[in-house]
């Protein structure tokens, strides 16, 4: 929230459309429906959105067919019941295998495909006239034919959502044709068309890329890169000295409890009948069911393919191969027990830390709103084109952004990185990439999606 956006303003935003006749003593959160299981300031501000939304769907349609000043209301009630039902999907996520082994597949995944039209483009294997077409032969997608003028993109968005739409309504057990109406039309006309259309330019992407990059920790601050291999070691070893206090502290604790797990399997199988007697006694559904998470080794983390998108980032192959090898070797021991449980703890405190918390979910919130509704006035056209040197330095700052996340010993790789971005230049083949996470993130939230309709 910035210093002119105050929690006065959102509130009275917020009263002014939803609660025009409340009592202005009563704060506008405890007159509505809670949301989300987040703070205030997350509900705030999905509230302020809702009111928007709300506001121009009212005043683009609904007002033409029914003057009834309880739709707003009623629709109010059903988009916080569905809220509701997001945010408990949301929050059976596997946020970790998402980030750290899903995402950067299939980005790394798409970037290859492009690399691949581009060197075929034109030839008699791949005889296409643009880097677009010749993507969609290596990847595909049924919400874009190449066909001008067949609307599939359209018909693809719409029945997107209408089957959302369905999902969270019949969960809620509301059966309303004009809810189902009203509903279906925002994440259309407000949230699918804007995503694809306006985050497929490349600029955007790379604001996005600034802004992600923010939220992770920045390794710039570490002794300087360089490329003569002078200081190699020495900036290796202080590197990882100077994180070694929590790599440390975790394998202590994760040894500790590795041990101990090791002395209660020793019990639970001992042949000593007090022993068994003791355990079968003791034993609870709570206790069972960690003795089998136990089991379950989670997977290393460096054996996600986060890694793996990294390491073809920085292009550490081909600059540093004796460092790569280096690296592959390590991995073997970074993936035994109890080490591999220390690193998997730093990783994941670390994303808790800095990405899963509620203060993102508030500037996502927030930064929709902004951007669809600017100034908190009606649903504005898409943002100004930047100029040609605008462009240019968006981009440059989305690769300043990402050099700071690598650690110094990999070296100097903004070369590496301006190839790298190379692959978000053409609108078109974004919105492939886009299309393609939109429905990795879609069903993870709504598993219904990919359920086979007999």
């Amino acid at each position: 929230m910035t210093s002119t956006e105050t929690a006065a303003s959102l509130d009275h935003l917020v009263r002014q459309v939803l609660l025009p006749d409340s009592e202005p003593s009563k704060p506008v959160l405890e007159l509505l429906p809670v949301p989300t299981s987040c703070s205030d300031a997350v509900n705030t501000q999905w509230y302020a959105l809702a009111a928007l939304i709300c506001r121009h769907m009212v005043q683009s349609w609904y007002s033409r067919i029914s003057d009834d000043p309880g739709f707003v209301t009623e629709m109010v009630e059903v988009l916080a019941k569905i809220s509701r039902d997001v945010d408990t999907r949301l929050q059976t996520i596997d946020y970790e295998t998402a980030l750290l082994d899903g995402l950067p597949y299939l980005i790394d995944s798409h970037f290859e495909a492009v690399d691949r039209a581009k060197a075929l483009q034109g030839s008699a294997f791949l005889p296409v006239n643009s880097l677009s077409e010749g993507l969609r032969v290596f990847r595909p997608h049924r919400a874009i034919s190449g066909v001008p003028d067949d609307h599939s993109e359209l018909v693809y968005q719409k029945l997107l959502a209408q089957q959302i739409t369905t999902i969270l309504l019949k969960r809620q057990k509301i059966d309303s044709k004009v809810a189902h109406a009203f509903i279906s039309a925002i994440l259309h006309d407000v949230v699918l068309t804007t995503l694809f259309e306006r985050l497929s330019e490349p600029w955007m992407l790379y604001e996005i890329i600034i802004k992600v990059c923010d939220l992770l920790p920045d390794n710039s601050k570490t002794p300087e890169k360089n490329d003569n291999g002078g200081g190699r070691v020495v900036e290796t070893l202080g590197y990882l000295v100077s994180n070694g206090v929590t790599i440390a502290t975790e394998t202590f604790y994760a040894a500790r409890t590795y041990v101990r797990s090791g002395f209660d399997f020793y019990e639970k199988n001992s042949v000593d009948p007090t022993l068994a007697d003791q355990q079968d006694e003791g034993d609870s559904d709570k206790e069972k069911e960690n003795e089998r998470k136990t089991r379950i080794a989670p997977k290393p983390v460096t054996s996600r393919y986060f890694f793996q998108l990294l390491v073809n980032i920085s292009n550490i192959r081909a600059k540093k191969p004796l460092l790569a090898s280096t690296l592959s070797y390590l991995s073997v021991f970074l993936e035994m027990q109890p080490l591999a449980v220390s690193i998997r703890n730093v990783v994941v405190n670390s994303m808790n830390k800095h990405v899963l918390r509620e203060k993102t979910a508030e500037l996502i919130l927030r930064s929709a709103r902004i951007t669809l509704f600017p100034n908190n006035g009606p649903m504005g056209a898409p943002r100004v084109l930047p100029t040609v040197l605008e462009q240019y330095d968006i981009r440059q700052n989305a690769r300043d952004a990402l050099s700071r996340v690598f650690p110094p010993f990999v070296g100097n790789v903004t070369t590496d990185i301006d190839l790298w971005l190379d692959h978000l230049s053409n609108k078109e083949v974004n919105k492939l990439l886009l299309y393609y996470l939109c429905d990795y993130l879609l069903q993870l939230a709504f598993p219904e999606l990919s359920e086979k309709v007999e």
